[in-house]
């Protein structure tokens, strides 16, 4: 399992990405932003944050429903396995 402790560097739709066992990787996120078109604004993209987990998180981006099928907002958060094996 994979951990991410720093964000280095945000170029739209690059981020470069330091994981715990020292590996920086510079990913490619142009499927996610494909993805969740919400992304595509740069000042979105770029609003990135490591969460508690932590992983790379975006705050109110999606909107979900609860049980009762109240619409709340919610992170798009992705998951730091993924983004290690992303290139």
């Amino acid at each position: 399992m994979h951990t991410i402790i720093e964000i280095i560097q945000i170029d739209y739709p690059f981020i470069v990405l330091k994981f715990e066992n020292n590996v920086v990787k510079k990913i490619d996120l142009t499927s996610v932003v494909n993805k969740y078109p919400q992304l595509t604004p740069s000042h979105v993209f770029n609003s990135v944050k490591l969460d508690d987990y932590p992983t790379l998180s975006w705050s109110n981006l999606m909107t979900m429903k609860d049980e009762n099928g109240k619409e709340f907002s919610a992170p798009l958060d992705l998951c730091p396995d993924m983004l290690f094996e992303m290139n």
